[in-house]
């Protein structure tokens, strides 16, 4: 009991995402506090990122991790956006396996619309070269995502989304846990050796403390007050792509907003849902000048080339060579 109440302390004061005092009209000057336990939020479809966030960006403040699938998805809208295609490369026998090549357009990776890590990718993809293969990325580009990874973790610090780096206070709680754990088998075998040096109960409650801590640990990172309003309205998004179909009329609206949304649907797990709620509204997008696939287009095809090419991607960048070792990955 004494290990869950420290833990629980502990989370309660330093794990908690803080939230604007002011619910109801968003204002970043609005007193900060943290965000009480059971506190209920409304959500609401949102139809464009809030604030324009990248993908990347909103799968970080939807699940506190920068993952192998944020790196796709900026890739993949990278390609939407003009930076690069995706072509589909056959298979050269019947059980060999499918390969994409990216081909660097001639457009500035200056350019104004690049976020840092994004140019950072870019240049990490394809060096001093035009032209990659992802069966050329298989196992070389292990290093470079860890990276990419870590470029942002500081990206989102810096945008004010959370206090500090997610993926540390994880660390650093789980750390503290091992040490909880050490200490307390120290403090165990001493007392139970030598019970005038410390009760014998109390080196088990350090134990039972420090494994709970490492479990807990994962769930130790919080945003900041301007963080959790953009995860309300990210949440908002999400809804209106998983509901898409009830709000065919934007899509008439507006040119190109498949494409645009398509990225953030990937980043979300929500690729299929989203391109069947296309197919259902008769919605017939112009055909992809950034992905040229094997066979002639249509959203189901599409939506199935991107989902296979998203699996090979992430399984190539995340790939790491034989006798490596671990590689902590997401």
């Amino acid at each position: 009991m004494f290990g869950i109440v420290t833990v629980f302390i502990i989370w309660y004061k330093y794990g908690r995402d803080y939230w604007f005092s002011q619910k109801y009209v968003f204002d970043p000057n609005a007193k900060r506090e943290l965000k009480p336990i059971g506190a209920k939020e409304t959500i609401v479809p949102e139809f464009t990122p809030p604030e324009n966030l990248s993908p990347a960006e909103l799968g970080i403040l939807v699940d506190e991790r920068a993952n192998t699938l944020d790196v796709v998805a900026t890739i993949i809208d990278l390609a939407a956006r003009g930076y690069l295609t995706i072509k589909e490369v056959p298979k050269k026998w019947l059980f060999g396996n499918k390969d994409y090549v990216l081909n660097k357009r001639k457009k500035n990776n200056t350019s104004y619309d690049l976020k840092y890590f994004e140019k950072s990718l870019l240049d990490k993809l394809f060096k001093d070269v035009d032209e990659v293969s992802i069966s050329d990325l298989k196992t070389n580009f292990y290093t470079d995502l860890k990276q990419i990874k870590d470029e942002l973790y500081k990206h989102v610090v810096t945008k004010n989304l959370f206090p500090s780096n997610p993926d540390r206070v994880r660390l650093k709680y789980l750390a503290l846990g091992f040490v909880a754990v050490a200490w307390g088998s120290i403090t165990t075998f001493l007392s139970s050796n030598f019970e005038w040096i410390w009760p014998f109960d109390i080196g088990l409650g350090i134990i039972t403390s420090g494994l709970i801590l490492i479990i807990m640990s994962r769930f130790m990172s919080k945003r900041t007050a301007h963080g959790r309003e953009l995860y309300r309205r990210t949440k908002g998004f999400q809804l209106f792509i998983s509901q898409a179909e009830k709000y065919r009329q934007r899509f008439f609206e507006k040119e190109n907003m498949f494409n645009e949304i398509l990225p953030y649907a990937i980043v979300f797990g929500l690729t299929t849902k989203f391109a069947k709620a296309m197919e259902k509204i008769a919605l017939h997008p112009q055909t992809s000048s950034w992905y040229i696939g094997s066979r002639s287009f249509n959203i189901a095809v599409f939506s199935s080339s991107i989902n296979s090419f998203s699996n090979s991607l992430s399984s190539a960048i995340a790939a790491t060579p034989k006798g490596s070792g671990f590689s902590r990955g997401g």
